[in-house]
């Protein structure tokens, strides 16, 4: 089914979707001409249109081609929170590009890796990354030019073509929705390294679709909702669970610039959010301080929720606070939406997973949970590796 034919209203019936329609660019393309004058993201600068997502992406996609980023092409964005990230992101996206977001506090040997794994010849970054950057030159065999938010007039990097950001937006505005198709690949994101080296997980139009679904059907979000992002734009729950949920049902997305735990109530309070994605330790931050009893949100959502900390903060403040449990390469699979689920459960498997719980030697217990998506293509430059895994899961 088309995409326009699947709403229902302003909200997308996400399973009726034909999977050929499942990328960003159809969805935002059809979200723009449903609703061109609908708000779909606000900052401190301003509102940001449907239709005006749609030209500022058009604009930087034809900016990218003009530098030679094309359809499979890695495009590294090292920005903090900001709309410019946003439309980069989009207008990588119409372009069919590959996007690979790097903290923007990445330093030294590990930046250098993501770098050179990635082998992206194209970086869009903030002016305050420059100096880190230049530090291992050396390294960057493949880096050729850099994309600057910020100052750039008084840059010089003998090697690198040095581009203001303000030159993306300058194009004429050209968008093709029908580039990538839903397998196509999106984005790789980086993991922490935590059992090994860092893995570049490669995520699909796909598997963003199914992540941006997840919310939209557990609760209800839609036009009427306020996301509020204060996560970073680098992390899948802020790309996969905070923008992706408005592209779906039409909701508008708060973005600011990072989390505060001093201004977090006034910022809810002000745009009057009702959605909020989070990473757990924020909640541990909040408790800290002192908070409304009441205020317009109704649910919020992230992992980990420490199991002593759920009720107190709920009770607390007002709203329920609900665990996920999910991993890079499958998305979030298991959802603790139950009020009987006992605090620091991870809750019940989704209908659109299988879930085994398997030990090390893949033999059944209740130690350890293992997971695989049909929508994860694998890991950059490591197809062997993947295709092992996933036998070995099977």
């Amino acid at each position: 089914m088309q995409v326009r034919s699947a709403m229902k209203g302003a909200v997308l019936a996400p399973d009726a979707v034909d999977l050929e329609q499942r990328t960003l660019p159809r969805i935002l393309h059809s979200r723009a001409e449903a609703s061109p004058d609908g708000v779909f993201m606000t900052d401190a600068v301003g509102a940001i249109t449907w239709s005006d997502a749609v030209a500022m992406a058009g604009a930087v996609r034809t900016s990218l081609g003009e530098m030679g980023v094309s359809k499979g092409d890695p495009l590294a964005l090292m920005l903090r929170n900001g709309r410019q990230f946003v439309q980069t992101w989009f207008g990588a996206m119409f372009a069919g590009a590959i996007e690979v977001p790097i903290n923007p506090d990445e330093r030294g040997a590990r930046l250098a890796f993501l770098f050179e794994h990635s082998q992206c010849r194209t970086a869009v970054v903030d002016a305050d990354c420059l100096d880190e950057i230049e530090r291992i030159r050396k390294d960057l065999r493949h880096l050729e030019r850099v994309v600057v938010v910020g100052d750039a007039s008084q840059i010089s990097m003998p090697g690198l073509e040095v581009i203001p950001y303000d030159h993306l937006l300058t194009a004429r505005s050209e968008v093709d929705p029908t580039v990538p198709r839903f397998l196509d690949p999106a984005a790789v994101l980086y993991t922490s390294g935590s059992t090994g080296p860092a893995k570049g997980v490669v995520l699909s139009h796909a598997q963003h679709f199914t992540n941006g679904k997840q919310p939209v059907q557990l609760f209800g979000v839609g036009p009427t909702d306020v996301i509020f992002m204060c996560v970073p734009l680098h992390h899948n729950m802020a790309q996969g669970y905070c923008v992706w949920p408005a592209l779906l049902s039409g909701a508008s997305v708060r973005l600011e610039p990072k989390f505060d735990r001093r201004l977090f109530w006034e910022q809810i309070a002000a745009c009057r959010a009702t959605i909020w994605p989070f990473i757990g330790a924020m909640l541990v931050l909040l408790m800290k301080g002192t908070g409304p009893v009441s205020s317009t949100l109704r649910v919020g959502f992230g992992v980990p929720i420490p199991a002593d900390l759920k009720t107190r903060f709920e009770q607390t403040h007002g709203f329920p606070v609900l665990h996920c449990y999910g991993a890079t390469e499958v998305t979030i699979c298991t959802w603790a939406t139950d009020p009987a689920s006992p605090p620091g459960s991870v809750g019940k498997p989704l209908a659109d997973f299988t879930v085994e719980v398997l030990d090390e030697f893949l033999r059944p217990t209740t130690r350890a949970v293992y997971h695989l998506s049909g929508v994860f293509p694998g890991w950059r430059t490591d197809r062997q590796g993947m295709a092992e895994s996933v036998v070995s899961y099977r």
